[in-house]
């Protein structure tokens, strides 16, 4: 337990460090979301507000014989939000370094928040059950996730953790958006359900997975694996067809998230969430500002 206590309060403390070396020289008047002033133009998107449609601008972008070409107007982000980040503590995730690449992810975010006066909520999802934590300032956000860690060990349970952060939002009020930080265990109409928790809200989510590469490569290209129950009762498969049959799940659950939503995120624990950084830190301002959502098609 001591190891990944170590280990979680090492990558919070690279979060921060990294969050404030990218974002230095930053100030909130760059962070582009609704407020007073616009400051940039960008195309229209499906889901745009046309009452942010710059008529004139279109209409100079727009020749004849032409299709309508849209401009929305983007503006400064000057209201506080509150973001809901759910960390999944089930036993599936206390395994080398998804802990750690979860606390990593979450620190970014919670230090980016941080600089824009934001507040963040915590959701740990553990055994059947979640809590949610409102701190007063982000920083205490992440001290409060890495302290759990410390305290208890990883749970599992029956119930999907998807299941449980979908509970989570449709409880928390006055939230902007959500992001879940999970590993690849669930059922995928799970994870497809959350597309209309979140879209009857009109809030924004971001998928975060973490997995580590002995889990879906097996450690030899033929050979058998003993799989046993609970109670004992084993069978014999080839690691092949077992390693082919998570391939196939992961590549199912991913696919399914991009219908969800764009910020969708295959980490590789602690070293691809840091090869992602700017990504990571880039979809928190999107979900903040309530980016349009992708179709189910």
């Amino acid at each position: 337990m001591s190891d990944i206590c170590n280990a979680s309060r090492q990558a919070i403390r690279m979060g921060i460090v990294d969050a404030y070396a990218l974002l230095q020289g930053s100030s909130r008047s760059r962070i582009k979301g609704e407020g007073i002033e616009y400051v940039d133009f960008r195309p229209y998107m499906p889901g745009d507000d046309v009452r942010y449609v710059d008529w004139r601008m279109s209409a100079r972008r727009t020749g004849p014989g032409k299709t309508i070409d849209l401009v929305i107007k983007e503006f400064m982000s000057e209201k506080i939000v509150n973001t809901l980040i759910a960390v999944d503590m089930s036993s599936p995730m206390n395994f080398r370094g998804k802990i750690a690449g979860s606390l990593y992810t979450a620190s970014l975010m919670t230090s980016l928040a941080n600089m824009l006066e934001d507040r963040v909520l915590i959701g740990i999802i553990k055994d059947d059950h979640y809590k949610v934590y409102a701190p007063q300032r982000p920083r205490e956000a992440i001290y409060y996730l890495v302290n759990t860690v410390c305290k208890e060990n990883p749970g599992g349970g029956e119930i999907d953790s998807a299941i449980l952060f979908g509970d989570m939002v449709r409880k928390t009020r006055m939230i902007r958006g959500g992001v879940l930080i999970t590993d690849y265990s669930h059922q995928p109409d799970n994870i497809k359900s959350l597309k209309s928790i979140f879209r009857a809200r009109g809030l924004g989510v971001a998928l975060i997975y973490m997995y580590d590469w002995s889990e879906i490569n097996p450690p030899l290209d033929k050979g058998l694996i003993p799989l046993c129950s609970l109670n004992e009762e084993c069978i014999v498969n080839d690691i092949g067809e077992i390693y082919k049959a998570v391939r196939e799940h992961v590549q199912r659950i991913r696919a399914i998230s991009r219908l969800v939503t764009p910020y969708t995120f295959s980490l590789a624990g602690l070293q691809g969430a840091r090869a992602e950084k700017i990504r990571i830190m880039n979809a928190y301002i999107s979900i903040r500002t309530r980016k349009p959502l992708v179709s189910l098609g």
